[in-house]
């Protein structure tokens, strides 16, 4: 977490997550220690870093270590990132509250980030890496844009797992 604190002010064009993304409720927040005590939508959502199951799980010394919430990201200055890839379960998800989402989403746009791909729920491996492998290809060698890459991915992804459980994940925000 601290390394990716270091990043605020700096311009990086892309950052990619592969791990776990959470949001959840006040009510399923009790029985997690890193989020215990926490009622706001931007703290019961984010991502779980290196070393972060023990405070995720367990609890540790440094209760929240490894755990990069919503609200943390949105404090952030991350107007030089064009692209955020969160390949990470729920990472779409978020409360609605009139008209407008509370979550990763919403904490990224605030940190000024201009494009986000993310996941609205739990992830196959296979289809993942098949996405993101895609989706990168796309941008590195064919030279498409984020919306051609993106879209030409998730085709990639439903011509080999039909299902739309597999490729409907999928959501970019720009």
């Amino acid at each position: 977490v601290r390394r990716f604190n270091e990043l605020s002010g700096k311009s990086t064009s892309v950052i990619h997550f592969a791990t776990h993304g959470f949001f959840e409720t006040k009510e399923t927040a009790i029985n997690l220690p890193a989020l215990n005590g926490r009622f706001s939508p931007m703290d019961l959502s984010g991502i779980v870093m290196s070393n972060g199951n023990k405070g995720w799980l367990y609890g540790s010394p440094i209760q929240h270590e490894g755990i990069l919430t919503s609200s943390d990201i949105a404090k952030m200055d991350l107007r030089g990132t064009s692209l955020v890839v969160l390949s990470a379960c729920d990472s779409g998800k978020g409360l609605i509250i009139s008209d407008e989402i509370y979550g990763l989403q919403r904490a990224f746009k605030k940190a000024g980030v201009k494009t986000i791909v993310m996941s609205l729920w739990n992830e196959s491996d296979q289809a993942g890496t098949m996405f993101m492998t895609k989706f990168y290809h796309n941008i590195l060698f064919e030279r498409l844009s984020l919306n051609d890459a993106f879209n030409e991915a998730k085709r990639e992804v439903r011509r080999n797992f039909n299902h739309p459980l597999f490729w409907a994940n999928y959501v970019m925000l720009d």
